[in-house]
């Protein structure tokens, strides 16, 4: 997509203040997903909130169905054959992470003797042949579950090394059912032999694909912005074209807009390593020479991170009043560590001067007030950055339609620190009146340079796309004239109510054209944001819902498919250094499975329960 020249910037300081006012008649459509964020709510439409209330307020509605407060479903006592024992083995560990070699050992017999001592445990070998067994079953289950699935489907794509030094790329699989919610799901965790090549990749991608038979059903595809994604995209575009499907780069390529966001604040913190000088109000030469050196809460990393749990800092921290915590290193790969460095450093900023300077080692590394004046300045020029990250790491809403507002707020949020006299922009700092030092400034104009060579436009494509693949042939025509009902013109008065009678009775046909001409809707007024809107609607826009069904399928960062990866720190402990490849994809995609599986229907026992206590109530 081309990057915009000038974006449109929203002023609202809330996020569910920003939305209600994109009005899509007047501005640009900043991305084609943007479009169908017709309503939304902050929440996602999740059950959480519900199920807190239900087990604090009415306690007896999960009871009386067996739901347990854990989020999962506590069916009726199953009879206890081999079968259903092996099966609930096989879920304690996976879901726990837990060794094969568990069933061998005596502490965990004696406990299951302790409810059944008739029971007979199977040994590590059987278990782990069922588990590759219970993978079968399941992703024959999940491959007719996105043949269900009446829209195309969106993926995520992203490459992880296991502790044992195997190469897997994990693919996440999303689409939006026909009661229109949201169907997150990992597709697989393929082993990856040789380099990780954009070639090798797409390859391996197109297997997964036809494997389960969906090459047909591919929409976008999100990746981090590697170098070897666009190698990636290029081949698999070729792959695409061979098999006579519509797949283009410009179309359906999604950055990882999280990764985006710290591209943006590393290229701010680099600036600010570099060239900030507490002492000047601008770039000096001493400052270039210098390196970074003179901001240590930056640059040095030799402060002790466990310094609030040393004998010297714990009498202070009780003194404050203050929870004892480690301190926290940037990792420049980690998102968002930086302000978390920082923050909470001023959080902890007594304790941690009354330990500089009782160690005369440490002395070096006192901050004076301008510094940590300077600190709070940069912890206010990064936060909203942050916050969208967070924002955009969700997975229970379709965070593609989010895309548009980020930037905007992120744009609104740097300009802040611009100075253009043509656009009225001063730099004012709201706290003191005065402008934001030129260091500050600096940061702010790197980071703003960066998120617009990623800034994407659609510039009007997204009717073309409308026309080319969802519009009906046969409506061509705009509009269509419906003849009123037939009645005798005797005078002028008549004449103008027939006339007036007719013009209301046009009926535009362009579904595209009614949609952007309805007036956007506030967040308040919907309570399932617009997988909810469009689901009450779809009627009223038979070919336009199909393709909002197809465009809010994306995910706007990758963050699910590393998702999918957090699960290998507890899965290969340095007890587990030799497991085979194979085992550790059949765990981590069997253990997804099982888990989406249950929370769907613990969100449908819970709705049912609810639904049965209205009804006795009433």
């Amino acid at each position: 997509m081309d990057v915009g020249s000038s974006p449109a910037i929203l002023d609202s300081n809330e996020v569910q203040d920003v939305v209600p006012q994109l009005d899509f008649k007047k501005r640009k459509l900043t991305s084609e997903f943007q479009l169908f964020s017709k309503s939304y709510q902050k929440g996602g439409g999740a059950t959480s909130g519900m199920k807190r209330h239900i087990e604090k307020i009415h306690p007896s509605i999960l009871q009386d169905r067996g739901a347990s407060t854990s989020g999962s479903i506590v069916p009726p006592s199953p009879v206890l054959n081999n079968e259903t024992l092996m099966n609930g083995i096989v879920e304690f560990v996976l879901e726990t992470d837990q060794a094969f070699s568990i069933v061998d050992d005596s502490s965990f017999k004696r406990l299951i003797r302790l409810i059944n001592p008739e029971v007979k445990l199977p040994g590590r070998t059987t278990l782990r042949d069922a588990v590759s067994k219970r993978y079968q079953k399941e992703k024959e289950l999940v491959a007719a579950q996105l043949q269900e699935i009446p829209g195309k489907l969106s993926f995520m794509v992203d490459c992880w090394t296991s502790a044992n030094q195997w190469a897997f790329q994990g693919i996440v699989v999303q689409g939006i059912s026909k009661n229109w919610e949201l169907i997150s799901i990992a597709l697989d965790l393929t082993i990856l032999e040789g380099s990780h090549t954009g070639i090798n990749l797409a390859s391996q991608f197109m297997k997964v694909l036809e494997e389960f038979s969906i090459v047909k059903k591919v929409h976008s595809i999100t990746t981090d912005n590697a170098s070897n994604m666009d190698t990636f995209f290029t081949n698999f575009e070729e792959q695409m074209k061979i098999k006579e499907e519509n797949f283009k780069i410009q179309d359906f390529r999604v950055r990882c807009l999280a990764h985006i966001l710290n591209f943006c604040c590393q290229s701010a913190l680099d600036s600010l390593r570099a060239k900030y000088d507490p002492k000047f109000d601008s770039i000096s030469e001493e400052a270039e020479q210098m390196d970074g050196t003179n901001l240590p809460i930056l640059t040095k990393r030799t402060l002790p991170a466990r310094f609030p749990t040393s004998t010297r800092a714990i009498p202070q921290c009780d003194v404050l009043g203050i929870e004892k915590k480690e301190l926290v290193l940037d990792i420049k790969t980690r998102w968002n560590s930086t302000i978390a460095m920082i923050t909470r450093a001023v959080e902890y900023r007594e304790p941690l001067e009354y330990t500089l300077r009782r160690e005369k080692k440490l002395h070096s590394w006192i901050l004076s007030a301008e510094e940590w004046a300077s600190i709070t300045k940069m912890i206010i020029l990064l936060k909203p950055f942050e916050d969208m990250t967070v924002l955009m790491s969700k997975q229970d809403f379709p965070t593609i339609s989010f895309c548009a507002l980020v930037y905007s707020k992120i744009f609104g949020h740097l300009e802040k620190y611009r100075i253009d006299p043509k656009r009225k922009l001063k730099a004012i700092d709201p706290c003191n009146g005065r402008v934001h030092p030129k260091w500050l400034r600096d940061a702010a104009s790197k980071a703003y340079d960066k998120l617009g060579t990623y800034y994407p436009s659609s510039d009007g494509e997204i009717k073309t796309f409308w026309i080319n693949n969802y519009k009906e042939p046969d409506s061509e025509e705009d509009s269509t004239e419906l003849e009123p009902s037939s009645s005798s013109v005797e005078n002028e008065q008549d004449i103008f109510m027939q006339f007036h009678q007719k013009q209301s009775m046009v009926v535009k046909k362009d579904e595209m054209e009614r949609y952007l001409s309805e007036p956007t809707v506030r967040s308040d007024s919907q309570t399932n944001g617009a997988l909810g809107w469009w689901k009450n609607h779809e009627e009223d826009y038979p070919m336009l819902s199909k393709m909002a069904r197809d465009f809010l399928s994306a995910s706007g960062t990758s963050v699910p498919s590393e998702r999918l990866f957090s699960s290998g720190s507890t899965l290969i402990n340095p007890r587990r250094q030799r497991m085979k490849p194979s085992t550790i994809r059949e765990c981590v995609c069997t253990k997804n499975w099982t888990k989406s599986k249950s929370q769907a229907l613990f969100k449908e026992e819970l709705c049912l329960a609810v639904s049965e206590k209205m009804c006795a109530d009433c």
